[in-house]
């Protein structure tokens, strides 16, 4: 019921979060969902047959890899937001720097 409850919680708020707060709510929740849902369902499935409740915690199971995968696209998006942030720093600090044409030489006088 409390992972019910944070799940939905999540969901409500998600497109308002920053993307490291995404990431950092998306995989355990993701895990866990999926997890769960693969011990209690999935495995069950296979090892007991179908029962009235694997209906439900086969989707639960998807659900769960679609958070985790959310969670994960979240990461790759601050990391690749970080590394072109980064790049440009170094772009504009490049620019700053004085530049000598490689034809003139500054030991010479004429």
């Amino acid at each position: 019921m409390l992972l019910s409850g944070a799940t939905v919680a999540l969901a409500v708020v998600y497109p308002w979060l920053p993307p490291w707060c995404r990431e950092a709510a998306a995989l355990p929740l993701g895990l866990m969902w999926a997890a769960a849902a693969l011990v209690h369902h999935v495995i069950g499935l296979f090892v007991g047959g179908p029962a009235p409740t694997d209906y439900t915690g086969i989707p639960a199971a998807i659900g769960g890899g679609l958070v985790l995968l959310a969670g994960l696209i979240a990461r790759s998006v601050r990391r690749s937001a970080t590394a072109v942030k980064a790049g440009r720093a170094r772009e504009s600090g490049a620019r700053r720097l004085p530049t000598v044409p490689a034809d003139r030489d500054e030991t010479s006088s004429s």
